[in-house]
């Protein structure tokens, strides 16, 4: 149950805030859509490794079918461009139509999931884990850990709230250095696809063979879209360079699933990339302001400490242009537009009142710099805070738990000179304050 609508989605995308009831109301749902199958075949040994294949999906890939929860006024015939002949030209004008009544949709369109590959990758192991490179899709260095919570296990507690990182294609090599018989440092380097603003489409022009230099360089910006429908970061030539330090402590059970069965940990991450700003096959137009890389530069650090029945975990970050990453609360900034400063930061309390029986509790925020957000975005979010407590039954793979979390958003609108537009009158900064609230009872088995 939650009483707001999520910007990123509800149940456990409730990460961040975006309109929330104004009369009280609550809604109700349920969710099956964080379930995760996985799959590992080890093969004999190769080159003096042991190789393993991994693939695990979970059902976040959206829907089959849309529901459609009111009707849509019938379509309307409008004249489209024709299809471009051989040399590029249009042809004559045909008829289509557009809007009008939904195709596939019934009333199930939210039991009707499709899946979505989490990791895809072949690893060759050497010494027992002395070793390590993968080649393929695997989680990105700087998620060293995710909080405790069954309800937000997809998207974890602390995206949009001090947590950064994802998934991508890459290639990871690790080497751990024994420090004694219970201590160990793992030393890991990563190349990851490089990806900033993916979703969005190919600006006017791009790929005829009659337009090499267009569309103008001005046009991604102002027409939001991608020159030859190439990634800016993509357009780079350059992967994005993960690198960690962890420090490891003795084997201890973990009270949680998610947390790794050590009885401490400390970690050190650093990231870099950069994006081509003007876009694939174009350069900056005469007379440009904007510089023609936008660079990305993180550095995180964190820990987790078993104290008997006590965990206590950390993490935080600082950087620039974090949004790939899910910093900035997400924000990701058109590359001439500039930096984004800012920082995040979470923490988690958890206490084992028996064996199976635990009390957590959790807090998180990123607050990325109010003027660098103002300048490249506009209008957007400047302060997010999550606040989480469950209580969690695990038994072995089994566990249960009763989740409230709460989020306070702030999100800030830029002041506006007066001008016909604000009816002749100056419009002020503003901020806006919204929180909303979830309660969630959630099951899993881990297997």
């Amino acid at each position: 149950m939650q009483d707001g609508a999520s910007a990123a989605g509800n149940y456990n995308l409730f990460l961040f805030n975006s309109t929330r009831s104004g009369n009280g109301d609550w809604m109700y749902g349920g969710d099956v859509r964080q379930s995760q199958l996985k799959f590992f075949i080890t093969g004999p040994t190769l080159i003096g490794a042991v190789p393993t294949a991994g693939f695990d999906f979970d059902m976040l890939g959206g829907q089959q079918i849309q529901s459609a929860p009111g009707l849509i006024a019938p379509p309307t015939t409008v004249l489209a461009p024709g299809m471009p002949d051989a040399m590029g030209m249009p042809g004559a004008p045909r008829p289509i139509q557009i809007g009008g009544w939904p195709t596939g949709t019934s009333a199930q369109g939210d039991e009707n999931i499709l899946p979505r590959v989490r990791l895809a990758y072949l690893e060759l192991n050497w010494g027992g884990g002395e070793d390590i490179l993968r080649i393929g899709q695997f989680h990105n260095l700087i998620v060293p850990m995710i909080p405790a919570s069954l309800g937000h296990i997809g998207a974890p507690l602390g995206y949009g709230a001090g947590q950064l990182g994802w998934r991508a294609p890459g290639i990871t090599y690790q080497h751990t250095f024994k420090l004694g018989d219970t201590t160990s440092l793992a030393a890991s380097i990563q190349l990851n696809r490089n990806n900033w603003a993916d979703n969005v489409g190919a600006c006017p022009g791009s790929g005829s063979p009659l337009q090499v230099d267009a569309p103008p360089v001005q046009s991604s910006r102002t027409n939001n879209c991608l020159p030859h429908g190439v990634s800016f970061a993509e357009a780079s030539a350059l992967p994005q360079v993960q690198a960690r330090l962890m420090l490891s402590g003795p084997p201890k059970p973990s009270p949680f699933p998610l947390y790794a069965p050590n009885a401490w940990q400390l970690h050190l991450v650093g990231v870099w990339d950069q994006k081509d700003a003007s876009g694939f096959g174009l350069d900056p137009e005469a007379g440009a302001t904007y510089k023609d890389t936008l660079t990305t530069m993180i550095v995180s650090g964190g820990f987790k400490a078993t104290l008997g029945p006590v965990l206590v975990a950390g993490h935080g970050w600082y950087g620039k242009n974090a949004g790939s990453l899910f910093g900035h609360i997400f924000a990701a900034q058109h590359p001439q537009a500039g930096d984004i400063n800012g920082f995040g930061a979470w923490g988690q309390l958890g206490f084992s009142i028996t064996p199976q029986l635990g009390l957590w509790a959790f807090g998180g925020i990123d607050k990325p710099n109010k003027a660098d957000i103002l300048k490249t975005m506009g209008n957007y979010y400047t302060q997010n805070v999550q606040l989480c407590a469950m209580l969690s039954f695990v038994a072995g793979p089994l566990a249960f738990s009763l989740e409230y979390m709460r989020i306070m958003s702030d999100f800030t609108t830029s002041a506006l000179p007066a001008s016909p537009a604000t009816g002749n009158m100056a419009i002020a900064e503003r901020t806006v304050s919204n929180s909303m609230n979830q309660i969630s009872a959630n099951g899993a088995f881990f297997f």
